[in-house]
């Protein structure tokens, strides 16, 4: 049997309709959304340390990507006092890559603590990461 016209047009039809909806989800299905301009997406915008040994490792990564469509410069990071200091590369984040922002706390001061970090790039919004935990009394001088 020899398909018709409006089959073989039904079934173009359903193909592009495929084709063009294919970039619109990603593994699993999930719609992905592009944003015009430099968007800096955080896997993990907040970070619980937990309890921190007294003068232990205060750091951690923030890490990020441009999923955008512009490069991404961050201009400034700016922690809520001065025990909170971050860390980020002064180089463009092209639109699909990735980088860091480290924090490090001065776990110098005992007792728990919430800080923020303000991020601001080339975009109308500024992003705001947090750090929180507690630091532990040092270990007792021995006489």
């Amino acid at each position: 049997m020899k398909p018709t016209t409006p089959r073989i047009l039904a079934v173009l039809f359903l193909a592009a309709m495929t084709a063009l909806s294919a970039p619109a989800f990603a593994e699993g299905d999930e719609p992905v959304a592009v944003q015009q301009g430099p968007v800096l997406q955080f896997q993990e915008p907040a970070h619980d340390f937990g309890t921190i040994p007294f003068a232990g490792d205060g750091s951690h990564d923030f890490k990020f990507t441009n999923v955008g469509t512009e490069p991404a410069v961050i201009e400034t990071a700016k922690g809520s006092c001065g025990c909170t200091v971050p860390n980020w590369s002064r180089e463009p984040i092209m639109p699909g890559d990735s980088s860091v922002i480290t924090v490090t706390y001065d776990t110098k001061r005992v007792g728990g603590f919430t800080k923020y970090v303000t991020v601001l790039y080339n975009a109308e919004a500024p992003v705001r990461l947090s750090i929180t935990g507690g630091v532990a009394a040092p270990p007792p001088k021995a006489d």
